[in-house]
């Protein structure tokens, strides 16, 4: 009913890039991955300043694995607005799929510096050190991630980042 009521409002104000942004992410949920990027692409055009609208797209193409798009879109949001988090940590995300460590410590540092509650970026960061062998860095991480997902309410993060925590534990518990 949401893409009806979008396509609905588009039709009434085919002007309103907010609108095309939002249709963009019902046409991204139902896996319609043309007709999203072409809404995100249209609530650019209409608005060349829509960071969120950039960020949306970059989270497509990295889905997609289109990397440099991606990047590309993630770096423009950043560009329109350097204090958004969520920017950051999608492209760290990234910058971590593509092994490029130091640039996703980066942005996670920059996320957690923008809002120091920001639960999904110590998790992100924790991961990263993992990956990167820091262990005892990683549940540092991770701990202050489930701390903060549990005080935010958040019961689904505060379970999944305690199952990394878990897995993460057993293996410095089994090294040492």
């Amino acid at each position: 009913m949401a893409e009806a009521d979008y396509t609905q409002a588009i039709a009434i104000d085919p002007n309103h890039a907010t609108t095309y942004n939002n249709r963009g992410a019902i046409y991204c949920k139902q896996g319609k991955w043309e007709l999203a990027e072409a809404d995100y692409t249209q609530a650019i055009a209409l608005n060349p300043n829509y960071a969120e609208a950039y960020n949306n797209r970059g989270n497509l193409y990295h889905n997609q694995q289109q990397w440099e798009l991606a990047e590309a879109d993630y770096t423009q949001a950043i560009a329109l607005n350097p204090n958004y988090d969520g920017a950051y940590n999608n492209r760290g995300l990234l910058y971590a799929d593509r092994q490029q460590w130091e640039l996703a410590e980066a942005d996670f540092d920059r996320v957690i510096s923008l809002d120091p509650n920001y639960a999904m970026a110590y998790g992100n960061r924790g991961l990263l050190c993992y990956r990167r062998g820091d262990r005892q860095a990683a549940i540092q991480d991770l701990q202050t991630s489930a701390q903060l997902c549990q005080r935010q309410g958040d019961l689904a993060g505060y379970q999944n980042v305690l199952e990394l925590l878990t897995r993460v534990a057993k293996v410095e518990n089994r090294d040492r």
